[in-house]
């Protein structure tokens, strides 16, 4: 059990401490520079919705590269890996697509539906991360 908790924080560590330096590092400075914490400010950028991409995309192939697992068209792994995955791009090219968009026509997303398409975002590849290191075997015990 041990081992098991250790593995969870080791990828959580990697995944969310790593994968959102970049995040952190603005958190850390806003809030030095303001003393106040704005996500508006942070987030706007759409950084988050690039680390989703990166995160499923990098958690598909570790799902390819698992030897005995069955990844075959209509396989569990599969449709998880399509659902959240088709998800996880559609909201961050969604989101990519309005804060590049700046036309009178074309009008974008408020700020906050933008913080909140970010978040749900993380959280769908977050989900997909954790279930591709669970049934590779990343996370058990054994090994």
């Amino acid at each position: 059990m041990r081992r098991v908790f250790g593995k969870l924080v080791l990828f959580s560590f990697i995944t969310f401490g790593l994968g959102l330096v970049q995040a952190w590092i603005a958190i850390l400075l806003v809030s030095i520079n303001s003393g106040h914490f704005y996500p508006s400010r942070i987030f706007s950028d759409g950084g988050l919705f690039f680390f989703s991409a990166s995160l499923a995309s990098s958690s598909y192939l570790t799902l390819r590269a698992t030897p005995n697992l069955d990844i075959s068209y209509g396989s569990r792994a599969n449709v998880m890996s399509l659902l959240l995955m088709a998800s996880t791009y559609f909201l961050a090219l969604v989101g990519y697509l309005s804060q590049a968009v700046n036309n009178p026509e074309c009008t974008s997303f408020d700020q906050g539906i933008l913080i909140a398409m970010q978040i749900i975002c993380v959280l769908c590849s977050s989900v997909y991360a954790f279930y591709v290191a669970t049934v590779s075997g990343m996370l058990s015990g054994d090994s």
